[in-house]
């Protein structure tokens, strides 16, 4: 995705980001996914990565292709969601 970006919208480069995800142990709890489990489509990954796009200082996008959620969706959405808190996570899996 920033490379399509790069090529098509070169001024917005510096607003996109690559985020990599992951622990120690690799081991990265991820609610909301498409080749998760139960309702909550739970799947843990060794590490997952997605595209923020942040065009103004109150809009962020994620574009996560593993998602369940709209694509794109809302940054808050997409944390609240994805990632849930660390507190109700064992430390092995804290990101």
């Amino acid at each position: 995705m920033c490379e399509q970006v790069k090529k098509t919208y070169p001024s917005e480069l510096p607003k996109c980001y690559a985020v990599f995800v992951s622990n120690e142990r690799r081991t990265v709890p991820l609610w909301r996914q498409k080749a998760g489990r139960g309702d909550e489509k739970l799947v843990i990954w060794d590490y997952h990565v997605f595209f923020m796009h942040n065009p103004s200082p109150n809009r962020c996008l994620v574009f996560d292709l593993d998602t369940t959620l709209p694509f794109p969706t809302y940054f808050h959405k997409y944390v609240t969601e994805t990632f849930r808190s660390d507190y109700a996570l064992t430390p092995e899996h804290h990101r």
